[in-house]
């Protein structure tokens, strides 16, 4: 399976991690909170956008999948 994955408020990747186990590639990430994109980009070799509010849909690379993280809360961190 080559599904191409888009990752939006991806936190440290969690689900690129899982998605990639089972063949997915990860083709873009956003996230807003820079140490949360540090984590990402040291877990997965790439960094992820920043706040996709100003991000231009052009920018974001065509995908088969796009999937999104859950709201970070408290406990969380």
């Amino acid at each position: 399976m080559n599904l191409r994955v888009c990752d939006l408020f991806s936190g440290i990747g969690g689900a690129t991690l899982a998605f990639g186990r089972v063949g997915f590639k990860s083709v873009f990430a956003a996230e807003i909170d820079p140490q949360a994109a540090d984590t990402y980009e040291v877990n997965h070799g790439h960094r992820p956008a920043g706040d996709i509010a100003g991000l231009d849909p052009d920018a974001v690379p065509d995908h088969d999948v796009a999937f999104i993280g859950l709201p970070c809360v408290g406990f969380s961190t």
